[in-house]
Parts: C-alpha cells; sequence; structure tokens
C-alpha cells in the first residue's frame, strides 16, 4: 500500500480536497491528505487476511514547521494502532485486519514553537481506513 501524505498550512483554505480545522489554541490551520489508496489519504484493505502497514508522511517542507504527536484511534473496536517516530516526521500505521468495517483516526498535529522545542499547539488530522470483506 503506498504511504500517505500530509500538508498542513496556517490559516484557511477553500481548495478542493483541504479541510479546516481548530487547533488547541484556537488557531486555524487547514490540513490536505494524498496518496494512500483513494489519493485523498484512504486506505482500504481486505478484512480477515494477513495485517497491513502503511506510513503518514509530512509532504514538502512541513515537517520543518509540524510534526506528529501522537495517534488516537477514534473507532472502537479498533484494528489500527500508530507509533510515532523520535522526529515527528511519520506515523508507521498497522491495520490487523480482523473486523470489517470503517476505521477513522486522528494523526495529531503539533506546531512547533520558534525555538524549535516541543509542541503546545496539537490538531488532529482524520483519514479513513477501510476493512472490506474479500474472498477466501
Amino acid at each position: 500500500m503506498s504511504d500517505v501524505k500530509l500538508n498542513v498550512v496556517a490559516g484557511t483554505k477553500n481548495d478542493q480536497g483541504w479541510k479546516n480545522v481548530t487547533a488547541s489554541n484556537g488557531d486555524k490551520y487547514a490540513y490536505k491528505y494524498t496518496g494512500g489508496g483513494d489519493n485523498n489519504g484512504n486506505q482500504t484493505f481486505i478484512a480477515n487476511h494477513q495485517p497491513d502497514s502503511f506510513n503518514i508522511v509530512f509532504q514538502g517542507q512541513d515537517g520543518s514547521t509540524y510534526q506528529f504527536v501522537g495517534f488516537n484511534n477514534k473507532t472502537t473496536p479498533s484494528d489500527l494502532s500508530g507509533v510515532v517516530n523520535v522526529d515527528g516526521t511519520f506515523i508507521g500505521v498497522t491495520d490487523t485486519c480482523l473486523t470489517i468495517g470503517d476505521f477513522t483516526f486522528g494523526a495529531n498535529v503539533g506546531v512547533r514553537k520558534s525555538d524549535g522545542s516541543t509542541p503546545d499547539v496539537t490538531f488532529e488530522c482524520d483519514p479513513v481506513v477501510r476493512n472490506r470483506p474479500g474472498q477466501d
């Protein structure tokens, strides 16, 4: 499966594919996913088969300002787990592919402070992973 790429900008955007969010401090940001199974950041896997995995990475130079600070399962039960690398440039996502359904997760993004230290302003960006029935 192809990697998912995330682009983030300060402010709002009304262009196709961009989603506007409000950060923990009330500031506005916009994000857009590309890649994945549908080129919008969403993935589809076959349930009841072997586990699958993919990476979520920052596109372009946005990683110099933003970083991943967490991965939040938003669907219960969830087949998904995610691990953020040390410098926050990507999340490795694993799907156990045990359950048929749609799973939403929050890729928790932080805005680095001007001195480059750990972010204190965060927001979530939510793509979907779909486990569809397969043929054995």
